[in-house]
């Protein structure tokens, strides 16, 4: 902190504005990456389902997976306009700070959770 305050003395207001900006992105940019890189394990976790799990064993085990999938990804895509929409009403920085502590929170509890 006392190392941006220092560098940002130094500055001219508009310099200044884009450094701020230009911080706020990347630190955005770096939560986003963050948050889809911890969902990947999930299809890590999708073998040890196939291979250890009663309900998708056998032939039709492969195609339930494939219907988690897509019941997922279909559910993913039907919540993205809402919120957007819930976020254009609403404090964006609040709202995108919330959303990220939750997929924290529930990739937390998905990891702790008992096979």
């Amino acid at each position: 902190a006392m190392i941006t305050k220092l560098v940002l003395q130094r500055l001219e207001p508009v310099q200044r504005k884009w450094v701020g900006k230009g911080s706020v992105l990347a630190a955005t940019y770096l939560a986003y990456a963050v948050a889809t890189a911890a969902r990947l394990p999930y299809s890590i976790a999708k073998t040890s389902l196939h291979d250890e799990w009663a309900p998708f064993k056998g032939s039709s085990g492969q195609v339930m997976l494939g219907s988690l999938d897509t019941v997922f990804m279909a559910a993913y895509a039907a919540a993205m306009p809402c919120m957007g929409a819930i976020a254009d009403r609403t404090n964006q920085p609040a709202f995108l700070s919330l959303a990220l502590f939750l997929i924290g929170f529930m990739l937390a509890g998905i990891a702790m959770a008992k096979a």
